[in-house]
């Protein structure tokens, strides 16, 4: 094609009019459609740069060339524009690279790009800023519309982050209205993406405006991105495979590449051997150690440390994105309001300190008139930490250093170590109490601890990254460049393959097929059985469930013994603990937490990678039940739970002519359930919600909406059927497993007492899902009258007849 003469007739003029950046432009559009042209126009490209250049800034001069015509390997994006370690890192990192022909191009504020260019003047670099609605646009570049504007949601997410970050970091000094300003950013910012085509972008953070921006553009348009972050001790860089929130297109990305490893034996004295050489917090005027004689006391120390609460975890709260692990809390404060009136009530001695983030202006001095409260912003962390009992924070330093302190550390936002069994974590506010009291009990802390040395030794071999003078700590700007050049020299693809049949939407009974075998590995199984009274049950439940961890591969007992009154369960379970085996973990309340509180223990004790059985002890399973379960639950990904069918278990429950005092011995059990199993007819039932007395649960439902409501359900009955309908309203399915079948006794554990913890717990339950009981009678007439479910029943039925 070749350029009309008007098109060269209307870039010189422009270029006569001094509008050099729009004329050098329309120069190299017109070379880019008829290369030909090239030599003739080079002496105008030539003026018109040299113009363009001295009208910038000298130090950024070069850097400011319209990108239309620069594609790179890597774009980098940097929103810190002090003097910090890290910054060292990256550039060094960049430099590296370079050093192997890979074209990288920075992104950052200009007091940052004036230090690259005067140590590296061969990077590219531009201007920028963290708000899409201050997008440093060169003045040559002529916006076109964004993808993104086809998207009314997104456009008022972006909306409401950005005026969120300017009323915080700008005291709601701006302009408004800012939306035309918005959307000129996100036209710039998907203009940058498209026109540079990088192989990968390295993000600084997720949470910021124009961070969130590009992750969805890179998201759209396929391209690989890693999230980069201040480490989790001071002066490292961390390659943060969450994303803070799991959604991460590159998950694993950096992490996944090999590395020789590090022979270091002890990572958290290592470490602490690191943190006496830096300090602990980037704020000096913030450390001092002015409350000594404050902390000399005997009453337990709760130490809250506050987070800069737009760069935390908590700040994509109520998002466009749908994070795996998402905080109820949005801000510190919020943490601080709940954590004053929870202590009191696990310990009226508590003494609770307040340690808020330099950034956060909350005025914490009302508390200070409560009894054992105090606010203390200039102490030290470091001594802080040490005289605590148990540590609350949201702040990603603040969790390492009470790891490598081995301090009890309840965490409020996700991080890098959320979901391996290394914090007491709180997502949800039915979560706070008794996790709270967890970590004052120390429940499951050997593990916790013996994890954190396991996790700083993964974090030093893959996602860790030092400057290069403490190059003996771990990995260094060159081990980064290292493992970015086997990422930009390999084929990188995101399969995703749903092969599974898609459940509709809950009317009424609605049937699908289960396939024999599973398309995955199936994990882990934890059974966890909570344990109050009904010996003679109890025994047989226990022994059974040994039986399947037995005969089973990777299946492991919890057994809770929720301070029973019942001596011969004592004799029993005393037995048992002196038998020495890895399958089965007892523990023993102290008090009664009741049911949820029980089965929450429980869950704490779960190895991280294990999906959870949760059996009550009146109900007998078989060798088969496991396998049936997670084939049922494996059949799509959006199943959160599975029950069995049972003879007392809500919607599962099957009619039979079983007498009450009849215990079905396992082999029995074992007939039916492979009878069952090994039928041609395999049949999952999707339900409103699941029966507790033997429910499945995917541990990655627990990380959606956390455990058991034990603050708000007390000692039990209707916490599984708030946690079934939470996860519905998440998108998740409860389904029943119409191939496998549980011998539930029911009402053993609570006895007598069970029908007014019932109706009040009931009464929570209408109130909180007011459709919940209509839909449920609903259910219950549509299951009466189907032909698939009387068939199940009486398929069962017979088996069941022909033992009994």
């Amino acid at each position: 094609m070749k350029p009309s003469k008007v098109s060269i007739k209307k870039a010189n003029q422009l270029y006569y009019e001094k509008k050099y950046g729009k004329a050098l432009k329309m120069y190299q559009k017109i070379i880019r459609d008829n290369p030909k042209l090239a030599s003739s126009l080079d002496l105008n490209i030539k003026l018109a740069q040299e113009k363009v250049n001295q009208n910038l800034s000298k130090s950024v001069a070069k850097k400011l060339t319209p990108f239309n015509i620069e594609k790179v390997d890597i774009l980098v994006t940097i929103w810190l524009s002090g003097d910090e370690p890290i910054h060292n890192i990256i550039i060094e990192t960049l430099n590296f690279l370079e050093s192997k022909c890979f074209t990288s191009k920075i992104f950052a504020p200009n007091p940052l790009i004036e230090r690259v260019y005067k140590k590296f003047p061969n990077l590219l670099t531009q201007q920028s800023s963290i708000y899409l609605s201050d997008a440093k646009v060169p003045q040559e570049i002529i916006l076109k519309k964004s993808f993104i504007e086809d998207s009314k949601h997104l456009i008022e997410y972006f909306l409401k982050l950005e005026e969120k970050w300017l009323v915080q970091n700008r005291d709601g000094s701006f302009g408004k209205p800012i939306k035309d300003k918005i959307i000129n950013g996100i036209r710039y910012w998907t203009q940058v993406i498209t026109t540079h085509s990088p192989k990968l972008m390295l993000i600084w953070g997720s949470s910021s405006p124009v961070s969130t921006l590009l992750i969805e553009i890179c998201k759209a348009k396929s391209i690989k991105y890693q999230i980069i972050e201040r480490g989790l001790l001071p002066g490292t860089l961390i390659m943060d495979d969450n994303a803070q929130f799991g959604y991460s297109y590159s998950n694993h990305l950096l992490s996944a590449t090999t590395s020789t490893r590090s022979t270091i034996h002890s990572h958290l004295n290592h470490f602490n051997s690191y943190l006496r050489k830096v300090s602990a917090i980037p704020y000096k005027e913030f450390n001092d150690n002015t409350s000594e004689n404050l902390l000399k006391t005997d009453q337990p120390i709760v130490l809250f440390i506050g987070s800069n609460d737009l760069g935390a975890a908590i700040s994509l709260h109520d998002t466009f994105f749908q994070p795996l692990n998402v905080s109820v809390y949005k801000s510190s404060q919020e943490v601080v309001w709940d954590l004053a009136e929870s202590l009191p009530l696990l310990d009226k001695n508590i003494q609770f300190i307040i340690k808020p983030h330099p950034a956060d202006k909350t005025d914490y001095s009302i508390l200070e008139g409560k009894s054992n409260i105090n606010i203390l912003r200039k102490d030290n962390i470091n001594n802080l930490i040490d005289k605590a009992t148990i540590c609350c924070t949201l702040c990603s330093t603040a969790i390492a250093i009470c790891l490598l302190k081995k301090k009890p550390v309840v965490t409020f936002s996700s991080s890098d170590i959320s979901g391996i069994d290394i914090a007491y974590e709180v997502y949800r506010k039915s979560e706070l109490f008794s996790q709270l009291r967890n970590a004052f009990l120390k429940i499951n802390f050997e593990e916790k601890t013996s994890n954190a040395d396991t996790y700083f030794s993964f974090a030093s071999n893959y996602r860790l990254y030092f400057e290069s003078k403490f190059h003996e700590y771990g990995h260094t700007p060159l081990s980064l460049s290292n493992r970015i050049s086997k990422i930009l020299y390999l084929h990188h693809k995101r399969l995703y393959n749903d092969s599974t049949q898609k459940i509709q939407t809950l009317s009424t009974p609605v049937f699908f097929s289960v396939d024999k075998k599973l398309t995955i590995q199936p994990p882990p199984v934890d059974i966890i059985i909570p344990i109050y009274d009904g010996f003679k049950i109890t025994k047989a439940c226990i022994d059974y469930a040994i039986n399947v961890a037995t005969s089973c591969q990777n299946i492991h007992i919890i057994l809770i013994n929720d301070c029973s009154p019942n001596s011969q369960i004592v004799k029993y379970i005393d037995e048992l603990s002196s038998i020495p085996r890895d399958d089965i973990k007892i523990h023993s309340n102290k008090i009664n937490t009741g049911y949820s509180g029980a089965v929450n223990i429980g869950i704490s004790f779960s190895r991280p990678s294990a999906d959870i059985l949760l059996l009550n002890s009146d109900a007998l399973i078989s060798t088969h039940l496991v396998r049936s379960l997670q084939a049922t639950a494996f059949s799509n990904p959006r199943i959160a739970t599975v029950c069995p069918l049972s003879t007392d278990g809500g919607l599962m429950t099957i009619p039979l002519n079983v007498p009450d005092n009849y215990l079905f011995n396992q082999n029995d059990l074992n007939h039916i359930d492979s009878t069952m199993h090994e039928s041609n007819n395999r049949l999952g039932l999707l339900l409103p919600i699941n029966h507790g007395a033997c429910l499945y649960i995917k541990k990655s439902a627990l990380h959606i909406v956390g455990v058991f409501n034990e603050f708000e359900f007390g000692r039990g009955y209707s916490e599984e059927i708030d946690f079934c309908l939470r996860l519905r309203n998440h998108g998740f399915y409860n389904v029943g497993c119409c191939f496998a079948f549980v011998h539930h006794v029911g009402q053993i554990s609570f006895g007598e007492h069970s029908n007014p913890l019932k109706i009040k717990n009931r009464r929570i339950i209408e109130k909180k899902y007011p459709h919940y009981f209509a839909e449920i009678r609903n259910f219950i007439s549509e299951i009466k009258n189907s032909d698939k479910f009387t068939e199940i029943c009486k398929k069962l039925g017979a088996i069941v007849n022909e033992i009994i």
